[in-house]
């Protein structure tokens, strides 16, 4: 008894913290938010214009205190933070944490959209479409915000032109989670090299090249060890926004209305954030250091597809296994990736 006592005054106190009741008016909320992010990186742009636009939606009655570069939970602990109500609201990325949100991670099969319009919204429309990815979030005691996603990610090359998928063969890249899998597939040798390790590998030669999405690459000065870029669309990363269920539960119809109509427009926001004045943005880096910028061939292309669904497949294959609707998702997933590619109003004529 006393045991069970203790295990409830923590989540009590844990829920406090997350939210907090304005005295003077029982409407109001403030929720602490969490993001591993530094303030001044788009990622938690992104994630701010989301919660500001909350907050004017609900004309304030929810508010955020945002707490930035991990200073609640490391990245691989923002769920269970939210869980806990440690955070009332924080950015998990499911890749970081497939045991627990398996088939949240669909998304980060590789080659299933270019820009991050089309997989934002391929993403949130196979969570309104698959009951099973909801309730998945709700077993975590977590309620689904919003639902979005990177630009995918591109292929450098440390020498010479890569614009061939015959070059993967033997050639050594820096990659890892699914998109290394496919890259194995078409032959290359994957090498386990951290981010932030990207540029000395690719400098001193212990990697012929790597995956990188173009903003990240330009912050740690990749454009100053690669002489290509090949722009074969591997693949994204998925980000899901979360709130702790019982803070969600607490919000009047109105406010919860309130906080779904930002979170349609979040697509739109978080690629002009994050992909234009990022993606776009550092391009330029990479054009005025002197590398080549290689568009894919329609071969490239189709060759990106066959190996991407073989992934698709052994990934639906392994969900099933365990009684999940992996074939469901996945379908729904591509097929939703397809249809925003074709509506896409960013993307490159």
């Amino acid at each position: 008894m006393i045991r069970t006592w203790a295990v409830s005054a923590t989540a009590s106190v844990a829920l406090t913290l997350a939210l907090v009741a304005t005295p003077l008016n029982a409407q109001t909320v403030t929720v602490r938010a969490s993001i591993q992010s530094p303030a001044p990186s788009l990622l938690s742009k992104g994630f701010d214009w989301l919660l500001d636009e909350i907050e004017k939606n609900t004309q304030g009655r929810v508010k955020f205190e945002k707490y930035y570069s991990g200073s609640i939970a490391k990245p691989s602990e923002q769920l269970r933070a939210t869980t806990t109500g440690l955070a009332g609201l924080a950015l998990v990325v499911p890749s970081y944490i497939p045991a627990q949100l398996p088939l949240a991670n669909v998304g980060s099969n590789p080659g299933l959209w270019r820009d991050a319009w089309t997989g934002s919204k391929a993403y949130a429309a196979v969570y309104a479409s698959q009951p099973a990815m909801e309730a998945e979030l709700e077993k975590q005691g977590v309620k689904l915000i919003s639902a979005y996603a990177t630009p995918t990610y591109y292929l450098l090359a440390r020498k010479g032109d890569l614009n061939s998928v015959k070059q993967l063969q033997g050639m050594r890249i820096m990659s890892s989670g699914q998109i290394s899998v496919m890259l194995k597939g078409m032959g290359a040798q994957v090498v386990n090299v951290s981010t932030p390790e990207g540029y000395e590998a690719l400098q001193r030669g212990t990697v012929d090249g790597a995956v990188y999405g173009i903003t990240a690459a330009a912050t740690y000065g990749i454009e100053g060890v690669v002489q290509s870029l090949w722009e074969l669309p591997v693949g994204g990363l998925p980000l899901l926004i979360v709130m702790n269920k019982k803070i969600w539960d607490s919000l009047s119809k109105e406010d919860q209305a309130g906080i779904k109509r930002a979170a349609e427009g979040h697509p739109d926001a978080f690629h002009k954030i994050y992909q234009i004045g990022g993606d776009e943005v550092s391009l330029e880096k990479f054009k005025k250091a002197g590398v080549k910028i290689i568009q894919p061939d329609a071969a490239s292309l189709s060759a990106l597809r066959d190996a991407a669904k073989v992934i698709w497949d052994e990934w639906s294959a392994e969900q099933e296994a365990a009684r999940r609707p992996g074939k469901a998702v996945m379908d729904a997933f591509v097929k939703a990736s397809d249809d925003f590619e074709k509506q896409n109003l960013y993307a490159k004529k």
